[in-house]
């Protein structure tokens, strides 16, 4: 699980989704919303979005919030200060082998 300061607030998501850039990848969309000059220096904070229309039962939502953290958590200290990043489930990743959810994490941060 994501620590506490690590994650997006509720209000602060709402205005992040609005205004963001969107990279895309096989089983996950990045949106990303850069901070203003004044807030460059704040910790990049991330929030991880699993859609009803992908996995039906909350349980298998879950399951995909955490492997996506899970992966998250080794690179956390790659992701650069001063954005927001928004990880949106496409596809169904509770199955997915882990070595290919961090791949593709990875190259959608390696794409900022």
């Amino acid at each position: 699980m994501l620590p506490k300061n690590r994650r997006i607030p509720t209000p602060l998501l709402l205005l992040a989704l609005k205004k963001s850039t969107v990279y895309s990848a096989e089983h996950l969309t990045l949106r990303v919303h850069r901070l203003s000059s004044e807030e460059k220096n704040k910790l990049a904070r991330i929030a991880i979005i699993t859609p009803a229309k992908v996995n039906k039962l909350a349980v298998d939502r879950h399951l995909s919030k955490r492997k996506i953290s899970a992966c998250l958590e080794k690179d956390l200290n790659l992701i650069k200060p001063g954005q927001y990043l928004i990880f949106q489930v496409k596809k169904d990743i509770t199955k997915l082998e882990s070595a290919i959810l961090v791949n593709e994490i990875r190259n959608l941060l390696n794409s900022l």
